[in-house]
């Protein structure tokens, strides 16, 4: 019925944080092969999206479909709602999955599925979070020569925060005032994407204390290249070159 449908205003409620009991583990990239090191990537099932359009929606106010086009499988969700004037309305997104290794079909679809669903606001809060490390103690388990994550895998619960407190909006602004400096040219990366993997105050400080050393170093080299430009040895004193440009 018409008056069960999801109003406009709250289809903000699918960009809801993901359970942690919902959330699931794969392996990143292992940087360590000797010892079994690497990152673990969290996602969610299908199910999970599924159960969440039809709680938020409505089991009857969504419907997804697919077409291949090329070697792409794509997806589209739509979703039927009410606007502010009490007007059916309906909203469809896209996207594209890529074939798993297992079961290539069904994980190609099951992929387009879930990205799809991220662009209404599903699931979209794993993208943000921080950079999960296994190390020594939670670490991979080696078979036949292959690192694999253990079944269950869950991340080790994250250290407290210190004193400093969390990352601040001030370090922020100074990571993308430093970025924006020619040594760091073609490494330009959104905040959310890059300083966002750090957490607290003492890690975002190590992060631009790197940062500045680097822009320290590649000024210094500047100088050192404009003193050669200029005829000017090791042995001839800076003050020189001051009073020869004045």
């Amino acid at each position: 019925m018409v008056n069960e449908m999801l109003n406009e205003a709250d289809l903000c409620l699918l960009n809801k944080p993901t359970p942690n009991s919902e959330k699931k583990y794969r392996i990143g990239r292992v940087f360590d092969t000797n010892n079994g090191k690497g990152t673990a990537l969290t996602y969610v099932d299908a199910r999970y999206v599924m159960d969440t359009l039809d709680d938020v929606v409505g089991c009857s106010n969504w419907s997804d479909s697919f077409e291949r086009i090329g070697n792409t499988l794509f997806c589209t969700i739509t979703i039927t709602f009410l606007n502010i004037a009490g007007k059916v309305c309906t909203v469809s997104k896209t996207d594209c999955g890529t074939e798993s290794n297992v079961e290539k079909e069904k994980g190609e679809s099951s992929d387009a599925f879930k990205r799809c669903a991220v662009k209404f606001g599903v699931g979209r809060d794993l993208y943000s979070q921080g950079v999960i490390f296994i190390g020594d103690g939670d670490g991979l388990v080696n078979k036949m020569g292959k690192w694999t994550m253990p079944f269950g895998w869950q991340p080790a619960e994250a250290e407290p925060i210190t004193d400093g407190g969390w990352i601040t909006d001030e370090q922020k602004t100074e990571y993308q005032t430093l970025l924006s400096h020619k040594c760091f040219t073609g490494k330009k990366r959104d905040t959310n994407n890059w300083f966002g993997k750090f957490q607290t105050f003492e890690q975002g400080e190590k992060a631009l204390g790197t940062m500045r050393v680097a822009i320290a170093k590649a000024d210094g080299k500047e100088a050192d290249k404009m003193l050669k430009e200029k005829g000017f040895t090791e042995t001839k004193k800076v003050e020189e070159l001051v009073n020869e440009d004045s």
